[in-house]
């Protein structure tokens, strides 16, 4: 493409995003998408350490903020190499949506939310910060009734249903011609995170509808104070984890974000190791965006954090909610995975924490159709599943 009379490229209006950057490189790292400077670029080495160059990093970060592109550029992250140990290769900062329009929404989602109560995990105003990277969000008003839309790049669908108690067939037919409209009749059409009451309804209007997931729900007393043999094993690794470590429970603070993101890096690093399958690797590298998304703006969006400390490093953290009156939900979870009883621990210790004393269960969330974490998940004694379903 290089016209060799006027050394210029032939197609230079039509050039593709990643020379557009340039010499801004985007590099994936352990999944984190960065954004690196090329420091062997001659015209950077001319502007480097100039207010010149400052402005145009707050202008590549400026452009790369927007919801929707960072949720373009997050659906495809493997594609771009890892960067990481090259040596004229700087990392600058992450790829991630700037979430300024969730939090100027944030008292009309949550009057919304209780306004139509669900113990679902993912009906929280939280649960949008989290995800902000991976889907562009808007809100709509439909028939009196909240709307939360997802957009990703193969077109939109519904987050949770229209936040309206009780739920209409009319409602539900609007969103769905609404949907087909913006997709082109395509299938990406569809409601999520639906209530097995809310599933009828979509049933009832004429739509599909199929089980997404099952949450399991725990006696946060039974957890809290590990009495009986079915938690015998339990209690023999955290007095074992106890004895050996000496481990401190406490209030995530912001000061122990860095000490998060690393335990995070490393936890990855070995799961990624262990597990070769790649759906799972991918729903790690998913995964992994949401809790550095919560790590930094979960407490602004209704999330409470603690973490647990052995020897004055982090070991392990568990980020939670509550979800209505009698539920709180405990959202992530992340321990060293070379201590053992790290994990028994830090369940246990949340269960008990007086932030929940209120509630009577926790929703552990689902178990991602992963079967090592239902055995996990079984062996804490859920007092029940429940089915959420989606609605095509």
């Amino acid at each position: 493409l290089l016209d060799t009379d006027g050394h210029k490229c032939r197609t230079y209006d039509q050039r593709p995003l990643e020379c557009r950057l340039y010499p801004f490189l985007l590099s994936f790292q352990k999944g984190v998408l960065w954004v690196c400077a090329h420091e062997a670029c001659p015209a950077l080495q001319r502007m480097s350490g100039t207010p010149r160059w400052e402005e145009e990093v707050r202008r590549i970060r400026g452009a790369l903020s927007s919801p929707s592109l960072v949720a373009a550029l997050r659906s495809e992250a493997e594609i771009f190499p890892d960067l990481s140990k090259q040596k004229d290769v700087r990392p600058l900062f992450e790829v991630e949506a700037d979430p300024g329009f969730l939090f100027s929404r944030q008292e009309r989602i949550v009057e919304a939310l209780a306004a139509a109560p669900s113990a679902i995990a993912t009906r929280a105003f939280w649960d949008l910060v989290v995800w902000k990277d991976l889907f562009s969000f808007e809100t709509l008003d439909i028939d009196g009734a909240l709307t939360v839309l997802a957009s990703q790049p193969s077109g939109v669908f519904l987050y949770w249903p229209p936040l309206a108690c009780p739920l209409s067939c009319g409602t539900i037919r609007e969103v769905f011609e609404r949907m087909s409209a913006r997709n082109s009749g395509g299938g990406v059409s569809r409601i999520e995170n639906l209530s097995r009451d809310e599933a009828a309804v979509c049933e009832a209007a004429g739509y599909r509808v199929r089980m997404q997931r099952e949450e399991y729900f725990y006696d946060r007393s039974a957890i809290a104070k590990l009495q009986g043999g079915a938690y015998k094993s339990r209690r023999h690794d955290i007095h074992l984890l106890e004895r050996s470590h000496d481990p401190v429970y406490r209030p995530f603070e912001a000061k122990d974000i860095e000490g998060c993101l690393e335990l995070l890096g490393r936890w990855l690093d070995k799961r990624s190791r262990q597990y070769e399958d790649d759906t799972y690797r991918h729903l790690l590298m998913t995964a992994a965006a949401a809790h550095r998304a919560a790590l930094r703006q979960g407490v602004r969006a209704g999330l409470a954090g603690r973490v647990v400390e052995i020897a004055g490093g982090i070991a392990a953290y568990t980020f939670g909610a509550q979800q209505g009156p009698e539920v709180v939900t405990n959202a992530f979870e992340v321990t060293d995975p070379d201590i053992p009883g790290l994990s028994a621990f830090i369940f246990q210790r949340f269960a008990a924490d007086p932030l929940w004393q209120g509630a009577r269960l926790i929703n552990a969330m689902d178990d991602a159709g992963i079967p090592s974490l239902q055995r996990t998940k079984m062996s804490w004694r859920p007092v029940r599943k429940e089915p959420v379903f989606v609605a095509t």
